[in-house]
């Protein structure tokens, strides 16, 4: 049981509390510390972009500050793409550029390689595209999930196009070997595929496994409005019932902007949301911190805020592979797959408001 939770039920919890993105579950309950009042005050976030603090807010009130953030990353293979003779991939690619530029990876690269990893499964990733229609995956004032099943058929087709194409592994190769659950399953990290899409904290443990160097830029855009957002790995907030309010929100300003506190945690939760923090520790990082840091100013400039994060996720990825591998191992129709996903997603938020 969580401390916040133990409160709930009659307990006690600390004044500084630490929670990942089920903190609205906890706000809703009124256990959190309102910290409206001491932003731009003892809170200084004159340096935070501000869809990062707004990360943070939920109903007009500021209920936590990130310690750190990571966005979805292209990566790609750099001595992969200059083995085919190509440029490397421009920014702000089209669906449409992103589908040209693997076909043309293949074909120069042959038989031997794959131009992207399968991620027909992947939760984050379909969550980026739906957003580009302006979909989210759970429309908190409905109650309910915000996609349909068009939007679900439309990304499981794009993946099976690609799979009849051969631009990524067959479903035997993305079911066993390549699994993209992690760098160990990766087919980029065994130098299989140019092309992935992962979390921005994740391209160190990616990097540290291969000799070819990575670089990454803006996953496929396309839409309506902009995919991106900045996903939040963990929040500092404040018991709501704390008898130190002040200077818990003097403490949570400490951790997010002190040269010295932000240089201890570095990277570990996340990349910091403080732009000034950020241009310090790039300077005294290796070359993939650097790169990964710019990485992520840069996604920060072409995000919108983040949707409420759809609960019980754990469930919710489930559906996705079973979706996923309806299509590739044609046990059923992309339609019945879409239904799935929908169905899933529909599920984990039924569930979190029993």
């Amino acid at each position: 049981m969580g401390q916040a939770e133990h409160a709930d039920r009659g307990g006690s919890a600390p004044d500084l509390l630490q929670f990942g993105n089920n903190y609205p579950d906890y706000a809703a309950r009124g256990s959190l510390l309102d910290l409206t009042p001491y932003m731009g005050k003892e809170i200084d976030v004159s340096h935070f972009d501000p869809s990062v603090v707004e990360a943070g807010a939920m109903d007009g009130k500021q209920y936590g500050i990130s310690l750190g953030s990571n966005a979805l990353a292209l990566i790609y293979n750099k001595a992969l793409v200059e083995k085919a003779g190509m440029e490397p991939p421009k920014e702000s690619m089209t669906w449409e550029e992103f589908e040209a530029y693997g076909t043309q990876l293949k074909e120069k690269l042959g038989d031997d390689y794959y131009a992207f990893t399968d991620l027909s499964s992947s939760a984050p990733f379909f969550a980026y595209y739906a957003r580009q229609s302006g979909k989210p995956m759970y429309d908190v004032a409905a109650g309910k999930t915000g996609i349909g099943v068009q939007d679900a058929a439309d990304w499981l087709s794009i993946w099976d196009r690609y799979r009849a194409a051969g631009l990524i592994p067959t479903a035997e190769e993305a079911a066993s070997a390549y699994t993209e659950t992690g760098p160990d399953t990766s087919a980029i990290v065994q130098s299989k595929a140019v092309l992935s899409v992962v979390w921005s904290n994740q391209i160190n443990a990616y990097q540290s496994l291969m000799q070819d160097e990575l670089g990454a830029v803006l996953p496929p855009s396309g839409g309506t409005t902009q995919g991106m957002w900045i996903q939040p790995s963990q929040f500092l907030t404040g018991y709501a019932k704390t008898e130190h309010p002040k200077e818990v929100a003097m403490f949570i300003s400490f951790m997010v902007n002190d040269p010295e506190a932000t240089a201890i945690l570095g990277s570990e939760r996340g990349i910091p949301g403080s732009s000034k923090v950020r241009d310090a520790l790039k300077d005294s990082g290796t070359a993939t911190n650097k790169m990964v840091y710019e990485y992520l100013d840069l996604a920060i400039a072409n995000s919108r805020t983040m949707d409420r994060e759809l609960p019980n996720s754990v469930e919710f990825n489930t559906a996705m592979t079973q979706a996923a591998e309806t299509v590739s191992f044609k046990q059923g129709s992309v339609e019945q797959a879409a239904q799935i996903i929908v169905d899933g997603a529909q599920a984990a938020i039924d569930k979190s408001l029993k």
